[in-house]
């Protein structure tokens, strides 16, 4: 009887592991885990940050956005009409804004020429920027019509590294595009509008129109450069302007142009950086590639008070065809 124990355990060993449904080849397989996909995640996200449940929030009112730090949550909480936002910080690994305090009501009723409207809150757009240490965050509302006419209610939280506060932007477009200015400010921008603010929440231009474009590099808050390809006299080169931002719009203070090369076109695509450096000039540092490979590479120094050039290096890369 010794030696038929360790068969005895063998089989016994066998019988337990075909313990399954016989009839089911795939009784042994574990369930594959149910994969959420971004709109569920982050719906949860928001729910689980607040401790509500999915369900009071409002289908029609939730928006979200990221990048490369930041992922702001919004939605509207049916139960009480209030506006959750909540910010999250990849970098710090927190949570930097945690807010439903904003009243957002469903449905609106205003006057539309001669006619009370109802309008109903559709739409729920955040923006967020981080500038230096803090951020500029922009959540907006948007409220609808049947009648397709539409309002907007924006609010913004300003950051400065230590402290948060919230403040109602009036006529501040929902889906304004913001961007990062002079200092600890950026500009958020409307078709017809546009306003530079800081983190300490402090506006410093209020436009009634939009006047800003690419390859802009501020020198204050209200002042900047503006390169842009323009050909003069029959030859491409790169136009310098210096703006002021006034209060009905920008106004050239001066305007220099570096010629480039007669290879070069007002169509080709440009790429730039432009610094100040502490002798008071502003060095600009461009790559411009045509369309059949030509590339331009430029260094540019100028006094930014009166657009003297000092000093230019440009250098053409031929095209080498095989």
């Amino acid at each position: 009887m010794k030696r038929l124990y360790p068969l005895a355990v063998c089989l016994l060993s066998f019988s337990l592991l075909s313990c399954g449904d016989d009839n089911d080849p795939l009784s042994d397989i574990e369930e594959s885990p149910t994969i959420e996909d971004s709109y569920t995640a982050q719906r949860r996200q928001l729910c689980e940050a607040f401790g509500v449940n999915p369900e009071e929030l409002d289908d029609d009112a939730f928006g979200a956005c990221w990048n490369d730090q930041f992922l702001v949550l919004s939605a509207l909480r049916k139960t009480d009409g209030r506006l959750l936002v909540a910010a999250f910080d990849s970098v710090k690994n927190k949570q930097v804004i945690h807010d439903y305090s904003i009243a957002a009501p469903k449905t609106v009723t205003k006057p539309y020429y001669d006619e009370q409207v109802e309008y109903r809150l559709r739409y729920v757009i955040p923006r967020i920027i981080r500038i230096n240490d803090g951020f500029i965050c922009v959540v907006g509302t948007r409220y609808l019509s049947e009648q397709q006419h539409f309002f907007d209610t924006t609010y913004a939280y300003f950051n400065n590294g230590t402290k948060t506060i919230c403040r109602k932007m009036a006529d501040v477009a929902a889906n304004c595009s913001i961007r990062p200015w002079y200092e600890n400010s950026c500009l958020l921008e409307a078709p017809n509008r546009t306003l530079c603010v800081t983190t300490e929440g402090e506006i410093k231009i209020d436009l009634d129109a939009h006047i800003l474009r690419d390859h802009q590099y501020p020198l204050d808050y209200d002042k900047y450069i503006e390169l842009s390809l323009e050909a003069k006299n029959g030859k491409t080169g790169m136009t310098i302007t210096r703006k002021h931002i006034a209060a009905d719009g920008a106004i050239t203070v001066w305007s220099s142009h570096v010629h480039l090369s007669g290879s070069i076109t007002t169509s080709a695509r440009m790429s730039c950086t432009a610094t100040m450096n502490e002798y008071g000039g502003f060095i600009i540092d461009a790559t411009i590639i045509e369309k059949d490979g030509t590339q331009c590479d430029c260094h540019i120094n100028l006094n930014a008070e009166t657009g003297e050039v000092l000093s230019s290096t440009i250098i053409i890369s031929s095209v080498i065809h095989p």
